[in-house]
Formats: structure tokens, sequence, C-alpha cells
């Protein structure tokens, strides 16, 4: 307990120190700021999973070997832990909106709302789609699926797989085109894409997934939620959640725009706004806010001991790793390839293939994402494009993610018959779509 309680307090401070380094931009910030999130990262290992703590472990020693042995300077160690913790920092900033949401009911309003129109099997899976996806969208994320499967009160039925499959579907989307999306704002960073830029390319994308799963609803055999009617003296939807979710809204871009003039990293100015709009989305609940909002840290923290180590080893051992020279034969040899398109599905199936070995999408993404950008001969927001769905990808077609195997647990069925069986065909199928469509930006060129 005591372990705990000091892994949650180091996570606190890691959030404070490392939006203060940002903002302050002082030259010891980076120094003070990678110290801090190696040791809470540390702090974090033992409350970790195996693989966690064995991940942390390989890359940290390999890359201090990295580090003597190629005599590079220490700050590249601190930027990559840096770089990592900042996702880090992002994901726990956005507990705050999670909770605001929960204290709210946006997400039971929303779910309960979809649930009356979901008149057949067909129509029931459209419903979880778009609730999975509105949910994520908001900042969610994975707890989006979960979220859909509990409020339609899906059960264990067999015939409403379909349900929750499709809700994972439309979380998977909600990642693809959402500028809050760890995996959009990583990529971006590395591409150097602009949000604007990478959003034309990815939009006929996402119409592509959309299509792929309306037709596969239309053909599949679902059961539609049986949920209570609801009572009509207390409306899902208030005057109050109206005013909250304005105020949101307005907390937002005043955030943005001030921490802009501050001349705040993107993902810290994101991640800082989006805890602003949360402060405002909990005034939905007045009465209970104030004490959820103070109780974030030790209710929701704690879920993100295991993502700690991931996500600063990775960003750690990627840095050192791009700047050791170790790759510059391979990535000489990749840029002599005669077909430039072959970048894409490469892109793709290293995520993929990683996410098969363990490796987290976002930490995949952290790793190569580096190492690749300064060889790709592909447009920077086709770069950020092939990253993003590769993780997307993995997101779906592993049996070792996390939203296949909240779907195996809930199910009974295996990770693998998940991810195999009822997501394979959907992930070949938009691979293969997602595949041409590049290869048409490649050969015949963009139009924006």
């Amino acid at each position: 307990m005591r372990l705990r309680r000091a892994a949650t307090g180091a996570l606190v401070g890691a959030v404070l120190i490392t939006a203060a380094s940002d903002l302050t931009h002082l030259a010891v910030g980076e120094v003070v700021t990678g110290l801090w999130l190696l040791a809470s990262a540390a702090l974090c290992v033992p409350l970790a999973d195996t693989f966690a703590r064995r991940f942390f472990v390989v890359l940290g020693t390999a890359s201090v070997a990295l580090v003597l042995a190629r005599r590079l300077p220490w700050s590249v160690a601190w930027s990559g832990a840096v770089t990592g913790g900042t996702v880090l920092v992002f994901l726990l900033l956005v507990e705050f909106l999670g909770a605001a949401i929960q204290v709210g009911g946006y997400d039971r309003a929303l779910t309960a709302l979809l649930a009356r129109r979901a008149r057949s099997g067909s129509s029931a899976r459209r419903a979880a789609w778009i609730g999975a996806f509105t949910l994520a969208s908001i900042g969610m994320f994975m707890a989006s699926v979960p979220a859909v499967y509990y409020a339609l009160g899906l059960g264990g039925d067999e015939r409403r797989l379909p349900l929750v499959v499709g809700a994972t579907r439309g979380f998977a989307a909600a990642v693809l085109v959402n500028p809050l999306s760890p995996l959009v704002v990583i990529a971006l960073s590395i591409s150097g894409a602009p949000f604007g830029r990478y959003l034309l390319y990815a939009l006929p994308v996402f119409v592509l997934m959309l299509a792929v799963e309306w037709w596969a609803g239309a053909r599949s055999a679902a059961a539609p939620p049986e949920l209570p009617e609801a009572d009509p003296a207390e409306p899902l939807w208030q005057r109050r959640h109206t005013l909250a979710l304005m105020g949101a809204v307005v907390a937002f871009v005043l955030a943005y725009g001030f921490l802009s003039l501050l001349d705040a990293g993107a993902l810290m100015s994101t991640a800082l706004s989006v805890a602003a709009a949360a402060g405002a989305l909990g005034l939905a609940a007045p009465s209970r806010w104030p004490r959820s909002l103070g109780a974030v840290p030790a209710e929701r923290f704690p879920k993100h001991f295991g993502a700690a180590p991931l996500f600063v080893g990775g960003g750690l051992f990627g840095n050192v790793l791009v700047h050791s020279g170790l790759l510059d034969p391979v990535i000489g040899a990749m840029q002599g390839v005669p077909v430039p398109w072959l970048w894409v599905p490469f892109i793709v199936a290293l995520v993929l293939l990683l996410r098969w070995l363990g490796v987290a999408p976002t930490v995949s993404v952290l790793i190569v994402g580096p190492v690749l950008a300064g060889a790709v001969s592909i447009t920077p927001a086709l770069y950020a494009l092939a990253l993003v769905f590769g993780g997307v990808m993995a997101f779906l077609g592993s049996p070792l993610s996390g939203t296949n195997l909240f779907v195996a647990g809930a199910t009974g069925l295996s990770p693998l018959q998940v991810s195999v069986r009822l997501q394979g065909g959907y992930v070949l199928a938009t691979m293969a779509l997602f595949l041409g469509y590049a290869w048409v930006l490649q050969v015949l060129g963009t139009p924006f």
C-alpha cells in the first residue's frame, strides 16, 4: 500500500514537473524532468506486469550500454525519457476528462439514447460503433469499449458478440482521426505534419473503415440490447449538461491559445487544455465534482503503473538508438529502395508485428518513428498516417491488445479467437483498402 501511494505521488509529481519544464523552457528543466520520470518509472516497476518490468529493465540497460559504448552525451537519455514521459503525462491528464464524463453521466446518457434507436441487430451494432467512437473521441479512449458494453447490457449472450466487436472498431476509428489520440499526437510530433494536413489524408481511410464495418454489420446476426425504459421524470440529458459542455469547449480553446502564447509543446498544450476542459465539463454535477476531481490521482493514476515503464523506457531507448548511429546502414539501404510506396506497408506491418511481440502501439511508434523519419521518401502527413494506421490495426489485430483482451474476458473466448476469427477479416480488408489508397496517393499524386 505504501508503494502504491508513493508511486501515485511520483506520477502526480511527474505531471507537475513535466508541465513546469515545458512552460518555463529552463535549461536544467529537461535534466530534472528526465531524472524524475526515470525515477517514477522505476518506482512503478514492482507494481507493473511482468512484461512491463522486463521491458524497462532490458531497454534501460541497453540504453545505458549504448550511451557508454558510443560515448553519447547523457542529455540524449534525458531527452528520450522526457519524450516518452510526456506521453504518459498526457494520458494521466486525460483521466480528469474521463472522471468528468463519468461524474456528469455523459457516457450513460449517450449509450442509452443510442440504445433507444437500436431496434434491430444491425442498428444496434451501429449504435455500439457510434457510442464507442463518440466516447473515445471525447477522451475515454480504450475505456469507451467497456463503457458501451456495460451501458448496453450486453452480457454473455453470443448473439450480442457482434455488438462489442462493433464497439472496438468504433474506438479504432476514433483513434485514427482524434487530435487527442496519443498515437496521432506522437506521429504528428515525429513527422512534423500539421494536424489539418494529416486529417485530409486520414478522412478517406476513416470512410473506408466505416464502410467495411457497416457492410459487416448489415450481414451480422447481432441481437439488439434489451434495456429497461428510462424514468421520464429524470431525463438523460439536461440543460446543465449542455451548459457544462459549452463551457468545456470554451475552456479548451482559451487554454490552448494561452499555452500557445507561452510556446508550450503541442502535446503538453493539448493535455493541459483537456484538463481545463474537464474542469468545466464536471460542473454538470457541481455537488459531486470537487470531491471526484480530488480523487482522480488516487483512483485513476494507479492503472497507469504499467504504462510508466513502457513509455519512459520506450522513449529513452528510441532516442538513444537514433543518436547511436547503429541504424545508419539500415536506413541508408532503405533509402535506396527503388519502390517508395513499399514504405507504407513496411511501416504498418512493423508496428503490427511489434504488437504481436508485446510492444504497445504507442511505444512502437515512439521507438520506430524517429528511426525511420529521416529515411522515408513519403510525405510527412502520409508517414504519420502509416504510423497511426499501423497502431490502429494493432489494436484490432493482436491478441495482446487491451480491447481484444477485454472482449475475450467478457465473452469467454480466447484472445487469439477474438483477434483472428472476429477481427481478422476486418483487419485484412481494411489494410488492403488502405494500402491501395496509399499506392494511389504516391503513384498518381495527392490533390491536397
